[in-house]
């Protein structure tokens, strides 16, 4: 049998016209668009790697489709689809494009490394590894995605959200003698210590301090005083989440 000696740009081309045909995009330009580049020309050079590739490039292309396969893309490991029978997409189970205009370019920002307060950059100046497009459907504010670092979120429930996952957050302002929503919100508090997704379960006005909550049982529940919190972002929404793929069972 003939060994499938494809190169990376030639897989990656394959990956695009597969996410074409099953409807995520109408064209490549549209799909680039999706995947934060402005202009048809900074997508296509990706592609044909005139350009270094994004360390995220392919993990924000398989995005799209769970069924994607990264070692094939990557290293041409086996196929192209974790389980070919998704070629003939069911059009009762498949995907519907939002159109455009309902999308916003939204600065990334990295928690891991980010110092003092997160955000307040041009989007349009960033560059495209610094910036996520997320559909519109929130009122106006102060918006930033982030990705989520640790498994302090994870419980295995659906509730969870598993470590590396992109998630939209806003800025909320708070006002002397206003309590925080806490009731179904999680919040990313940008603190003294540190910056953490957490669930806040008690807002302590007269000590004027927050107790934070993880999902994960062996994380314990603590304290952080309001004089030591810089910012406080309301969590809105998964963006990007490629989980685990488990092993074929023989």
């Amino acid at each position: 049998m003939k060994k499938n000696t494809m190169e990376l740009k030639e897989r990656i081309k394959k990956v695009v016209k597969y996410l074409i045909g099953k409807g995520i995009a109408p064209t490549q330009k549209d799909l680039g668009y999706l995947m934060g580049y402005k202009t048809e020309s900074g997508f296509s050079q990706v592609i044909n790697q005139k350009v270094s590739m994004p360390e995220d490039f392919i993990d924000r292309l398989c995005s799209f489709d769970r069924n994607l396969n990264k070692d094939w893309i990557l290293d041409n490991k086996d196929s192209m689809l974790l389980n070919k029978e998704s070629l003939y997409v069911n059009k009762i189970d498949t995907v519907t494009p939002i159109p455009f205009e309902n999308y916003m370019m939204v600065e990334y920002v990295d928690l891991s490394v980010a110092a003092g307060e997160l955000g307040g950059n041009n989007v349009d100046e960033l560059p495209e590894s610094k910036k996520r497009l997320v559909p519109k459907e929130f009122d106006n504010g102060e918006y930033l995605v982030t990705r989520v670092d640790g498994d302090s979120m994870d419980d295995g429930s659906k509730y969870s959200i598993p470590d590396g996952t992109e998630i939209l957050i806003k800025k909320y302002y708070l006002h002397n003698g206003d309590k925080l929503p806490i009731r179904n919100n999680l919040f990313v508090i940008n603190a003294k210590e540190g910056k953490a997704l957490k669930q806040i379960i008690e807002h302590n006005i007269d000590d004027g301090f927050i107790v934070c909550h993880s999902y994960n049982p062996d994380f314990k529940d603590y304290k952080v005083y309001m004089e030591d919190i810089i910012e406080i972002f309301l969590y809105r929404k998964i963006v990007s989440l490629r989980p685990p793929i488990p092993d074929i069972k023989n």
